[in-house]
């Protein structure tokens, strides 16, 4: 192989792992994203369960009310790929 060659292959190499590189680091963004979302919504709904509990409403209660809430359509903002 040439020299010529030899630097385009190492180039275009250099390119694809370059690009791999940070299509991974959107991907991690975009994870920890939504890692963040599903935590803030799961502590959320801990805390109104509890303040139900604290109301004096039964546990089977407090799960259907629970189910019934996460099937209410939401306002969201940003990506509405997902609705927890």
């Amino acid at each position: 192989m040439d020299e010529g060659r030899f630097q385009r292959s190492t180039r275009v190499q250099s390119d694809i792992l370059k690009r791999v590189q940070e299509s991974r680091a959107r991907l991690e963004t975009e994870i920890r994203k939504l890692l963040h979302e599903v935590t803030r919504i799961a502590e959320q709904a801990l805390a109104h369960a509890k303040k139900l509990r604290k109301q004096g409403v039964p546990g089977n209660e407090v799960r259907l009310l629970a189910r019934k809430e996460s099937y209410k359509p939401r306002q969201r903002t940003g990506d509405s790929r997902f609705h927890f």
